[in-house]
């Protein structure tokens, strides 16, 4: 005998073992399913497990698995990072790769202007991008994301957060065809491995801008025709491999603080540095030539090598060591206002 429908349960409820009328699970498209809401739906699971871990212990329920320190968690046992290695993922069917770091911190690799991005794990924590497709005005950004805060989150203090350096640690990255317009990351991201831009980037073959907050020892920079604009907040210190390559022009490089080669590592210039003065790009500073508010250290090994003029001076705010290594039509376009060596 069917029930009266007066005493159907709804069915925006089901019961509990109370008796409460609790909501339904929401249900959400997977097409709708942004990076963000699946880092939150993850880490609040996560921190539900763990809470009904320390009520069973503290209760004394039997079988209750237990909590056992570990290196790499923080006091509310939650892990500083979710993975030893960087996860990956598309977004915009290409057009942006996502990434966590081992810090937990999450980022995502957008490409405009046209053309693809694909991020890869590295070894130590690192992340390859390769560009597929791209056009000569086509920008490649690394930004970071901030993950949607769980249900009842907002007074809780963000776990790991006493762990995150706020950078993303980029190995290679490779542009497939050659042709792009910039390469930013430049408070997000530092590099220990090749930037390639290799091939015709038609009709001008010029990179407009390189930024990043960092190049760290093994990187390098490889870019046929010219290269308008290379910012980086803190060091350039390249130590072995090609260092820095720019068939054509590098019109204006600065840093925040000292340019070190070493080991072979060097500064080449298939015609000139600071042909063209330069405005201001994003938060960068506008210039001509190179500007290095620290100090400029060259190893035996290493060198600068201009093909044609140096048309703008290279400014050491600093001091200077291994000038002598370097050719003397360079070494007179080296402005040092420090001690000079």
């Amino acid at each position: 005998m069917p029930r009266h429908r007066d005493q159907r349960i709804s069915a925006r409820f089901r019961p509990s073992l109370d008796g409460a009328k609790l909501p339904l699970e929401p249900r959400l498209l997977l097409s709708r399913m942004t990076p963000q809401l699946r880092i939150a739906q993850l880490r609040e699971a996560r921190l539900e497990r763990l809470q009904a871990q320390k009520v069973a212990v503290t209760s004394g329920t039997k079988h209750a698995p237990p909590i056992t320190p570990r290196s790499g968690v923080d006091s509310d046992g939650v892990p500083q990072s979710p993975k030893p290695y960087v996860q990956t993922g598309v977004v915009s069917s290409g057009r942006g790769a996502a990434m966590i770091d081992v810090d937990g911190e999450f980022y995502v690799a957008h490409m405009s202007g046209g053309g693809t991005v694909r991020a890869k794990s590295a070894p130590d924590g690192r992340v390859d991008l390769t560009v597929y497709g791209s056009r000569p005005n086509s920008v490649l950004s690394i930004d970071p994301e901030t993950p949607t805060r769980g249900q009842n989150d907002a007074h809780q203090f963000a776990a790991g957060t006493a762990y995150q350096d706020g950078l993303l640690h980029v190995r290679n990255i490779t542009v497939v065809n050659g042709k792009i317009s910039q390469i930013v990351g430049y408070r997000t991201a530092d590099v220990s491995g090749a930037i390639t831009v290799r091939g015709q980037n038609i009709p001008q073959p010029s990179v407009s801008r390189i930024a990043f907050y960092a190049l760290r020892p093994g990187a390098s920079i490889d870019v046929v025709g010219d290269l308008d604009t290379l910012d980086i907040i803190d060091t350039i210190a390249l130590d072995g491999g090609p260092g820095i390559r720019v068939s054509r022009d590098l019109n204006w490089f600065n840093t925040g603080s000292s340019v070190i080669l070493v080991n072979g590592a060097s500064i080449q210039v298939g015609r000139d540095i600071g042909l063209v003065a330069q405005a201001a790009k994003g938060t960068g500073p506008a210039g001509q030539g190179g500007l290095i508010p620290g100090d400029l250290i060259i190893g035996n090994a290493s060198t600068i090598t201009v093909g044609r003029f140096v048309d703008a001076p290279i400014i050491v705010q600093g001091s200077s060591l291994g000038i002598a290594n370097v050719p003397a039509n360079v070494a007179a376009a080296i402005s040092v206002l420090g001690v000079r060596a």
